[in-house]
């Protein structure tokens, strides 16, 4: 939102409302209508924070310039609606006066939104806790922009024209890699070869009965059965004994 539509939004809101805004000590006073309108504009009320509404203009502090220009006021300037116009110290103004520009103004009369202007005359009766008159908001014509020191005018790096509205985006893209799939085809039957070997162990002694004991240790053929020509070899072995024995 524009600061020109926020300023007509709080001038159509407000008008004739009695606004406080912190020091209850001495309700209703011009600072309360502006720090009300700061707080629409999402402006930080300490950029105006002073004793006396005078001050706003005089000691205008760095905090204050990081959200708004200072524009003196000069015969040929008009103020436009949304500025702030901070007065002087004048005849008949013994502390100041702020208040927030509508719209109208020319270069001989500004056209203002003002609290505790006037409030003899423009109150709302006394309040009876504290006696005093109880100020409220309306449009007021200066004539000749009598007491106006300067204006505020908010930056547009700080004005609510400009609205952010964060937005926060995620893309997750996920893409995996294919499971690797795996068959087993071997082009090649493994026949593994077996050897087989004889391990003897013989014992006899000199006489008519021999003891033998075979012991063959083999590893099997995958038939089960073994390699050899074993009865060769046992006809072989008579044969060898026949000849020990009987020389």
């Amino acid at each position: 939102m524009l600061v020109a539509e926020v300023a007509q939004k709080f001038i159509s809101d407000n008008i004739g409302n009695s606004l406080e805004a912190e020091d209850y000590s001495a309700l209703d006073q011009c600072m309360d209508e502006v720090f009300k309108y700061l707080d629409q504009l999402i402006i930080p009320r300490g950029t105006i924070r002073h004793q006396y509404a005078h001050e706003v203009w005089d000691n205008a502090t760095d905090f204050t310039r990081e959200y708004f220009d200072l524009i003196p006021n000069t015969p040929t300037f008009i103020p436009r609606i949304g500025d702030i116009a901070v007065f002087k110290v004048v005849t008949g103004i013994p502390v100041g006066h702020i208040c927030v520009v509508a719209t109208g103004s020319d270069v001989n009369n500004m056209v203002s939104f003002d609290q505790n202007w006037d409030t003899i005359h423009y109150n709302h009766g006394t309040d009876p806790k504290t006696g005093l008159l109880i100020p409220y908001c309306r449009l007021v014509v200066h004539n000749n922009y009598y007491g106006v020191a300067g204006f505020l005018r908010v930056k547009e790096n700080s004005s609510p024209s400009s609205s952010i509205s964060p937005s926060f985006s995620q893309s997750l893209s996920v893409s995996p890699s294919s499971s690797p799939s795996a068959s087993l085809s071997p082009s090649s039957s493994i026949s593994p070869s077996y050897s087989l070997s004889y391990s003897y162990s013989i014992s006899y002694s000199l006489s008519p009965s021999a003891s033998m004991s075979s012991s063959p240790s083999s590893s099997p053929s995958p038939s089960g059965q073994a390699s050899g020509d074993s009865g060769g070899f046992w006809q072989w072995f008579i044969n060898f004994l026949k000849k020990l024995f009987h020389g």
